[in-house]
């Protein structure tokens, strides 16, 4: 990567900005031509070409905790800003196109919901046959081992006007450069897998695994004459039906090898892509078992897989039986709760905010929609409540200020009559607002009145908390709004 290692030359020629990112320092003076904004255009058409400047292609690590005891950890990538306009321009150009190469088995690229999409489908697939089996697959460390030369490959066969770009982080060992736990510059050699963290690295997985997909479902067609088959994917999370022979219609001293056959050519299909798949993190579910253990002993299966009589995970949610369902739904509500709570202590409100925001609202709305029916309306009321209460918690906001929120039109002619105090109205930017529009608001039709109050009130009681902080914390918060923090949080590195 043409950073130096700390054994050869020490520290010299690097610089730390305190947060173990490193910057080369260049004897050369500023020449002021990056106030060009065809300046800007012009790298990024020559980074596009695989054409970049050194500095471009050094990327820092670090390492998150993958599990609560801290034994393994998971490598992120933090990409220069430049390498991660470039790349997400070109993910933007030829989204459409990625979309249709990787076709109908791939549920992660340009495809809204997609885990829900994928869920819904297995579901289906098994209402519609009964009889037929989902099996699960987990492959160890998939996105650090996958083959990077499949990828290329790949890219080079579909989208050769890209390959060069690519190239740059992929074609050769990459040198990732991560400061330890006593603050000493390493460098590790990085030959496999994709980057966690560059925004294309869930693209370029999904490249690299999609004729392992393919020829997947083709081996499970040949194998059931091509009735019945189903393969899909999420990125890593690979999920698939196929029939089995009703429990009924096997001899006493027969077996059903369709399960075995599908591990079997699963293991062959993801190895070449250099996956090793885990068969105590794989699962195989089938809904004619419920009820009937004797029956698993009638499908071969490879040891170690998990079979389920009840029902089956797949991307965060849960089917099967109201019981186990409602059970799943318990345990992700607890951890939201923990979660939450900790969040309370973070002390920073527009990090917590966006700790909320992003980590602990996102799981429970995804499983409302995919596990809704079965839910207690009591239950969702409940943890309604509860995070309601955390939130205002964590905003800073007394219960009084947030019963605002259900504002009355007795309430509102209470509240605009505060206004006309003189205290308020040195303070309160949007008074004459409020005044200029309550007449029109009363002779309007009433079918949404409710919400405008409801909005007005709002809307003037963060205006008025906003003009009381100072301007570096305003520039902040308004870093939590609209398309600024969109952009904010792309740079954000991703798990994929």
């Amino acid at each position: 990567m043409g950073v130096p290692s700390p054994q050869d030359e020490g520290m010299g020629g690097v610089e730390s900005d305190g947060m173990g990112v490193q910057i080369p320092l260049s004897s050369d003076p500023p020449t002021g031509e990056g106030d060009n904004p065809m300046d800007g255009q012009a790298e990024t058409a020559t980074a596009a070409n695989g054409q970049a400047p050194a500095q471009d292609e050094q990327d820092q690590c670090f390492a998150l905790n993958k599990n609560a005891r801290g034994t393994e950890v998971r490598p992120i990538v933090v990409e220069d800003v430049f390498h991660r306009w470039v790349t997400r321009a070109i993910l933007l150009e030829f989204g459409m196109q990625f979309e249709r190469h990787l076709g109908p088995l791939q549920f992660a690229v340009r495809t809204r919901t997609g885990t829900e999409k994928l869920f819904r489908c297995v579901q289906t697939y098994l209402q519609r046959s009964p009889s037929s089996a989902v099996l699960n697959l987990d492959a160890s460390n998939a996105f650090n081992t996958c083959d990077r030369q499949v990828i290329m490959d790949q890219v080079h066969a579909h989208f050769p006007q890209l390959y060069s770009f690519f190239a740059l982080w992929y074609g050769t060992p990459s040198d990732l450069v991560f400061r330890d736990q006593s603050g000493l510059l390493r460098r590790i050699t990085c030959e496999e897998g994709v980057q966690q963290g560059d925004v294309a690295d869930p693209l370029l997985f999904c490249m690299g695994l999609k004729p392992s997909l393919d020829g997947l479902l083709g081996d499970l067609q040949v194998k059931h004459g091509g009735r019945g088959c189903f393969v899909g994917a999420f990125m890593d999370d690979v999920s698939m039906v196929f029939p089995l022979c009703p429990f009924q219609q096997i001899p006493t001293d027969g077996h059903d090898d369709s399960i075995l056959h599908a591990w079997r050519v699963s293991a062959a299909r993801l190895q070449s892509f250099g996956l090793t798949l885990r068969p105590d993190k794989s699962l195989v579910h089938s809904s004619s078992w419920q009820g009937l253990r004797e029956c698993l002993s009638a499908y071969l299966s490879s040891p170690g897989i998990i079979p389920s009589l009840v029902s089956f995970r797949l991307c965060g949610a849960a089917s099967g039986t109201t019981e186990y369902q409602r059970a799943h739904f318990d345990k992700k509500l607890k951890e939201a709760r923990e979660l939450s709570q900790a969040v309370e202590g973070y002390g920073n409100p527009q990090g917590a905010h966006l700790l909320f925001r992003f980590y602990v609202l996102p799981k429970l709305i995804y499983l409302t929609r995919i596990m809704g029916d079965v839910i207690a309306l009591g239950e969702w009321s409940q943890a309604d409540r509860e995070l309601d209460e955390s939130w205002t918690r964590i905003m800073g906001m007394t219960e009084q200020e947030w019963a605002h929120g259900e504002a009355s039109k007795r309430e509102y002619e209470r509240a605009e009559s505060a206004t006309e105090s003189v205290k308020l109205k040195a303070h309160h930017p949007l008074r004459q607002g409020w005044d200029a529009q309550s007449r029109r608001w009363w002779r309007a039709p009433h079918t949404q009145e409710q919400q405008r109050i409801t909005d007005a009130l709002h809307r003037s009681r963060r205006v008025f908390l906003f003009f009381k902080i100072g301007l570096s914390e305003r520039v902040r918060l308004h870093s939590c709004s609209g398309n600024e923090a969109s952009a904010w949080l792309s740079a954000i590195p991703s798990s994929g």
